[in-house]
Order: C-alpha cells, then sequence, then structure tokens
C-alpha cells in the first residue's frame, strides 16, 4: 500500500444503524510494486465493491477476486495483491446483524468470500455495486436501506451475546455467557454459529489481537509484554499463538512490516 492511498469511514444512517457497523471507501492510485496485502480477521462478515482493477487473492494459487463480493467470517490473514488504481467500498455489518441482513446461516461462509449475487441475487448485488459508480456513499447508502429497511431488526439476544463477548477482555466459556445472559448453552453455541458465524472463543480471539494491533500501531515504544497485558492476555507467549493464528506472523514480525491495507482498518 503506498503512502496515497486514503481510508475512509462513514457513519450508517438511522436506518441502516442496526445493521451496519460502518460504510468504508478505500482509494488509492496504480501502485508498480504490487505487493501482497494481508487481511486480518475482524469478527466482521462485509459486502466489499470493487469499483477498479481487480484485487488478486494469493491462496497457493493466484486468481483475481469478484467485483461484487461477500466476505464470511475468517479466522486467518487472506492475502491479496492489487493489480492495478484502488477503489473499493466495504459495508462492514455487525457480529449481531450479519444473519438478519443475509436470511441465511452464517456458519455457510466460514472463511469463504464468494460473489454477491450467489447469496442476494442479481439483481440486488447490480443495484449495489451501481451505488459507488453512480454517487458514492449517498446512492449506496440508498440502496442499502431500500435492501434493509425490509428486513426484520436483529435479535436483541444475540446483540447482548455478542457485545458481552467484546467487552471482556478475557476468553468467556459457553457456560458462563449463558449463564450471564439466562439462556442455554446450546442456545449460545446455535446462536454464534449461525448468526455470528464464528464461536464465542474464536470471536473473543479475533477482538483481542486486534486491541493488540491497535496498541502495537499506536504506542510503538511499547513492549510487546506491555502490550499483551494491556490487551488482556494470560501471558505473551498467548498473544504470540494468536499473532501466528489469526495475523499470520509473529508480533515482532508484524512490528517491522511494511504499511498494508490492514493499516488502515486498524489506524481507522
Amino acid at each position: 500500500m503506498t503512502d496515497h492511498t486514503a481510508y475512509r469511514e462513514i457513519a450508517p444512517s438511522p436506518t441502516l444503524a442496526p445493521f451496519v457497523r460502518c460504510v468504508w471507501h478505500l482509494r488509492g492510485p496504480a501502485d508498480p510494486a504490487r505487493e501482497p496485502q494481508p487481511i486480518v480477521p475482524d469478527g466482521c462478515v462485509e459486502i466489499v465493491l470493487n469499483c477498479a482493477d481487480p484485487f488478486a487473492r494469493v491462496n497457493g494459487e493466484t486468481h483475481h477476486q469478484p467485483r461484487a463480493m461477500l466476505v464470511g467470517q475468517l479466522t486467518g490473514p487472506v492475502v491479496v495483491v492489487p493489480t492495478g488504481a484502488v477503489d473499493v467500498w466495504g459495508v462492514r455489518l455487525h457480529p449481531w446483524s450479519a444473519g438478519a441482513c443475509l436470511g441465511i446461516s452464517l456458519d455457510e461462509l466460514r472463511e469463504a468470500i464468494v460473489p454477491l449475487d450467489a447469496v442476494l441475487g442479481a439483481s440486488l448485488a447490480s443495484e449495489l455495486h451501481a451505488g459507488p459508480h453512480d454517487g458514492g456513499a449517498a446512492v449506496l447508502t440508498a440502496a442499502l436501506e431500500r435492501w434493509l429497511g425490509r428486513r426484520p431488526p436483529p435479535d436483541h439476544g444475540v446483540r447482548a451475546a455478542v457485545e458481552l463477548i467484546t467487552r471482556n477482555r478475557g476468553l468467556p466459556s459457553v457456560r458462563s455467557v449463558s449463564g450471564q445472559l439466562g439462556r442455554s448453552t446450546r442456545w449460545v453455541q446455535r446462536t454464534f454459529r449461525d448468526t455470528v458465524g464464528l464461536t464465542p472463543k474464536m470471536l473473543s480471539r479475533i477482538r483481542r489481537v486486534q486491541r493488540a494491533m491497535r496498541l502495537a500501531t499506536a504506542h510503538p515504544a511499547r513492549t510487546w509484554s506491555f502490550i499483551a497485558a494491556d490487551a488482556g492476555y494470560f501471558d505473551q507467549s498467548h498473544l504470540v499463538r494468536d499473532f501466528r493464528d489469526i495475523v499470520g506472523v509473529t508480533p515482532s514480525a508484524f512490528a517491522a512490516r511494511e504499511r498494508t491495507i490492514t493499516d488502515a482498518f486498524i489506524e481507522s
């Protein structure tokens, strides 16, 4: 990612707020170096609309990604390479709302990046993809409102369960989550599998490693042992394990990296 790449987030309208965490826009000129860009999981399902040159995904072999796609819950990094100019719009859904938006079990989309029309249908996918081309955020927001304004609101119990996980700095057990919510352990397991697309433990691990990345980026002089404690890790070895599994590199390698697209999301 070059220093000329710009990232911004747009707060959702009141109609979209129950479903959408933010609309984001990433834009930049073609980079002749075309360095691989690791995208790190953030615990959210996203609609991604590419309005310029496609990105290529590096996964054993290199292939172009769809111009309009749905990114399901990921538990490890995805490596992509820009093939030219960057002009990408995204719709980041709340962890508790994606199931209500899409009307399917998110268990089917774990570790998946699929064409948007395969989930939403060709007509709606085309309408959403046309939004940024026709008028940017305003037109995209209007298309999202026409779609999500007809959807039932997300279940308050699901939101409470997710917020209980994301507020906790440790790794709560399913039993403790169910006890605090007054729900059965089976309800918690089924809800996270179908509605969130992650287990409570994995969502907690992703949020905790995201917290550690933000701390390391904002405070580069801090030691990793300090960051581990501040982010809620039991010790530094647990932080190292999560970085290897979720970020794909060690903390030291993360600190020594060149700027990537991930940095734009972390710093927002």
